[in-house]
């Protein structure tokens, strides 16, 4: 049993507002994954609001929101972490193989900004 990760890091922030040129969607691979994982953001909102939080998915089922951390609080971007089940990766068990990540704002006024990112999980 080991924990394993899978790192990403951009060179440069992601505007993000879900139009054709500015939408987020990344491939995860993952070795050997069980159990859970955990998606790390960082991140920087222009929404205040709950009802506005980014939704994140992992080959197209929710696994989460991205809460507010709003450009009215905050000068820089903001750690932001989602806890999930290993199950949202494509099968079999345990898991291997590429997978998808999307960010999709409710809508293009509710617009955030990520930063790097990387997943951690267990894995055999």
């Amino acid at each position: 049993m080991a924990n394993c990760g899978i790192s990403v890091f951009p060179t440069y922030a992601k505007y993000v507002d879900g139009g054709p040129f500015t939408s987020f969607s990344e491939s995860i691979y993952v070795v050997g994954a069980y159990w859970y994982a955990v998606l790390e953001l960082e991140v920087l909102t222009g929404y205040d609001l709950y009802p506005s939080s980014a939704t994140v998915l992992v080959n197209n089922q929710k696994i989460g929101v991205i809460e507010p951390r709003p450009v009215s609080r905050y000068q820089d971007l903001q750690a932001y972490s989602i806890v999930f089940s290993t199950g949202y990766f494509n099968p079999p068990y345990p898991y291997t193989g590429l997978n998808n990540l999307k960010v999709k704002p409710v809508s293009q006024a509710d617009w955030l900004v990520i930063g790097n990112w990387w997943v951690n999980y267990f894995a055999q």
